[in-house]
């Protein structure tokens, strides 16, 4: 991308771009900055100077520590806050939320930032994205770039278009976690004062602009891809852009990772290969922070189970339906509903939890795979298997944790692909023609009652 000419002043118990180098974020960055007199001091000194004015110097004392608890308020909020030079994208503030999103908690931008100062460093925001994401904030610069120029030189407002109301959802590169972060975000451009270079130079001398009916000019402007062409017909270097551009944003990691989980889960690929699997399992612990994912898939009168520890992935168990006839992943399907189990040893009563149970696991989260299937006989529902997380401590799984498991148990009922066999068993096999049949013993629970303490509704 061109560079334009840019100058800027500086609850249940139990239910529930560019690319660019990587910034390493150490606390040396800041301890080199050469040291520099502080605002206070520059007005003692001042004041010392000049003591006829001491009075006129208060107020910019007070001025001072105004701003510093504006500074301090900004940086405490969720809300994601950064100041940059716009076409060079040179982070100039960032606040406390920015910083943690990218894992730059101790550079010498989140000092300054917290200290109320505008800094001078050499961290841009095309290198927080991940490959090819970096582009996507170029074009929406593009965009607001385009909207400027067609209002100033060309009379043509499209406030009414929305352009600019459309954020921007990329993945942001946090050296502190192995999975990317999601940021939505949206551009203000409003501060920009914009100058073209060369007048003579016209991108769009080719299409008759002025000479549209607005009506159609609108219909022809909101046509697919039409204003992205349009934007990049802009010759940037011809373009002096002063002023700082604010970006203002969320963070939606959560957010796109359960809906990344979802999409994988009703995938029609086969869950069970194992480079699936591993997907399912880094995003699962990712989300949760759990220890270990497992995945229990059904097969006629047996059931197989799926274990993935720290990383590595056990050899799949098989189990009798019949053994499995307490355990708490018969109940989570009868219940149809995200199940937690706080401690595994206090509720240890199959052979597989006692197996779970050997491997550490101490706490689990489980998501029954339940679709809605039509048959002959009428509307139902079909078990595909259980999602699992595990936890070697106790009592791990919170209410937040739940509310995530639900939106993601909820996403997949609802889903119409998630029906498709192929979401679960291998392209070589069948599903199950028989439903889960449970024989229930005396004072335990069938598959279709769960004892209401388990559930998180």
């Amino acid at each position: 991308m061109s560079t334009p000419k840019s100058s800027s002043p500086q609850n249940n118990n139990n239910s529930v771009k560019s690319p660019a180098t990587d910034i390493v974020a150490t606390q040396q960055d800041s301890n080199n900055l050469p040291s520099e007199p502080s605002i206070e001091q520059l007005l003692e000194a001042l004041a010392g100077q000049v003591p006829t004015q001491s009075a006129e110097i208060e107020p910019l004392k007070t001025w001072k520590q105004d701003l510093q608890r504006l500074f301090q308020f900004l940086g405490d909020r969720r809300v994601l806050i950064a100041v940059m030079q716009p076409g060079t994208f040179a982070l100039r503030y960032a606040n406390a939320a920015f910083c943690r999103l990218a894992g730059w908690e101790e550079t010498s931008l989140a000092t300054q930032s917290t200290n109320g100062l505008y800094a001078e460093t050499d961290i841009t925001l095309l290198q927080m994205f991940e490959d090819g994401d970096g582009k996507t904030a170029e074009q929406l610069y593009r965009r607001h770039l385009l909207h400027w120029v067609f209002k100033q030189y060309y009379q043509i407002d499209i406030d009414g278009l929305r352009v600019l109301d459309e954020p921007v959802t990329a993945s942001v590169k946090n050296p502190k976690h192995r999975e990317p972060r999601f940021i939505e975000f949206w551009l203000g451009s409003e501060q920009l004062k914009i100058t073209r270079i060369d007048s003579k130079i016209n991108e769009f001398a080719d299409i008759p602009l002025k000479l549209m009916p607005v009506t159609e000019r609108e219909a022809w402007l909101m046509q697919p891809n039409q204003l992205e062409n349009l934007a990049a017909r802009l010759q940037l270097d011809n373009y002096r852009v002063e002023g700082l551009l604010l970006l203002e944003g969320f963070d939606v990691t959560v957010q796109e990772q359960i809906r990344r989980l979802t999409q994988l889960l009703i995938d029609r690929d086969s869950m069970l290969r194992p480079d699936k699997f591993e997907r399912i399992d880094r995003c699962l612990r990712s989300l949760f922070n759990a220890d270990g994912t497992l995945l229990l898939r059904l097969d006629g009168e047996q059931v197989q189970l799926l274990v993935a520890k720290d990383g590595q992935h056990l050899q799949p168990i098989i189990y009798s339906m019949y053994s499995l006839e307490a355990s708490h992943f018969l109940k989570a399907t009868a219940a149809n509903q995200v199940w937690n189990v706080p401690d595994l040893r206090r509720e240890c009563e199959t052979e597989c939890d006692r197996t779970l149970r050997k491997m550490g696991t101490r706490s689990m989260l489980l998501v029954p795979l339940v679709v809605k299937s039509v048959t002959r006989e009428g509307c139902g529902q079909r078990v595909l298997g259980v999602v699992g997380l595990l936890c070697d401590r106790p009592n791990h799984f919170n209410g937040i944790d739940a509310q995530h498991a639900q939106e993601t148990h909820s996403r997949f009922h609802c889903s119409p692909a998630a029906s498709h066999p192929r979401a679960v068993y291998p392209h070589s096999q069948h599903p199950p023609r028989s439903r889960v049949a449970v024989r229930p013993r005396s004072r335990k629970a069938k598959l279709g009652t769960a004892p209401r303490n388990n559930r998180i509704c």
